[in-house]
């Protein structure tokens, strides 16, 4: 999100794929889904997560996170990221300090709200 920006700012939805919302996506993504889709035998979206900066774990459910071994590493990182923006909004003085820190170069896991 930008500065300025709150939850549900986001223009975003899903749609089916046609050569007009499709036109956004990688060649090889948009060839691959029906193959894939078969040798799966469910049905398989594509999403684009094209919004710069943003990985796709972004745009997860919690739930997604929670059906797979191998993304439930993320609910921690998840938890500990909204434990300091709670902080954040609950001690704005705080907004600075963390600035701060993460230009530093500290990654998100490692800068530790303190009040100042």
């Amino acid at each position: 999100m930008h500065q300025g920006e709150k939850p549900g700012d986001v223009d975003a939805g899903w749609a089916l794929a046609d050569s007009r919302s499709a036109a956004s996506f990688s060649a090889s993504a948009i060839c691959s889904q029906p193959s894939l889709q078969k040798t799966l035998q469910c049905p398989v979206g594509i999403i684009s997560s094209n919004w710069g900066g943003t990985p796709i774990k972004t745009w997860m459910s919690m739930d997604a996170f929670a059906a797979s071994p191998q993304l439930a590493p993320f609910i921690e990182e998840y938890q500990k990221a909204l434990a300091t923006h709670q902080q954040v909004l609950a001690h704005p003085e705080m907004e600075s300090a963390y600035q701060a820190a993460e230009s530093s170069g500290a990654s998100k896991s490692e800068i530790r709200m303190t009040r100042p």
